[in-house]
């Protein structure tokens, strides 16, 4: 009946894990850091192509496929909210797996991940744009479906809202501005 895990996302377009260890102290009650980094916030030396942002909370669910472990899927979209017109960010819908559902971290373990750097970055998953069928095997660690056309052309297209999960489909609303004539 308590929260032991919360994922929360940021405009840097990282995705956060924090683990709660309840009944233990303050200062060691919750542990966490950052479980994928999507955009430019951890990059050397990013474009505005890849400035994309998180404003929506990441929603999760889990997947348990007979005769493997069960693990958490997040997805979330990014979109500028504050410049709904922006055309030069190349904005996405990602799908991490997090494959460690059970596993509570200290906060060591946490540390190790961010300066190895271990977490999931946006070169690492499935681009499933031209192939929605696409396999995306149990060692992938997740998918990107990148928000263009049909011609790989960018257009503005991004995630202003929340994407929800419900009955193994994922539901999620883009907002494309309309280009002056």
């Amino acid at each position: 009946g308590f929260a032991d895990r919360i994922y929360a996302t940021d405009t840097g377009a990282r995705i956060w894990r924090f683990d709660i260890a309840n009944g233990q102290p303050r200062g060691s009650l919750v542990a966490g850091g950052v479980f994928a980094s999507l955009g430019a916030a951890d990059m050397s030396t990013p474009t505005i192509a890849d400035a994309r942002r998180f404003y929506s909370v990441p929603d999760a669910a889990i997947v348990r496929n007979r005769g493997s472990n069960p693990y958490l899927v997040i997805v979330v979209g990014s979109g500028y909210r504050g410049h709904p017109l922006n055309m030069n960010i190349q904005d996405r819908l990602y799908m991490v797996k997090d494959t460690s559902p059970f596993a509570v971290l200290t906060q060591a373990q946490y540390n190790t991940v961010m300066s190895t750097p271990s977490y999931v970055t946006d070169s690492q998953l499935v681009n499933i744009t031209d192939n929605l069928t696409a396999t995306v095997l149990t060692a992938d660690k997740g998918w990107k479906l990148e928000l263009r056309d049909g011609t790989s052309t960018w257009i503005g297209e991004k995630a202003l809202s929340a994407a929800n999960i419900f009955n193994n489909r994922i539901f999620f609303t883009t907002y494309i501005p309309t280009q002056s004539v």
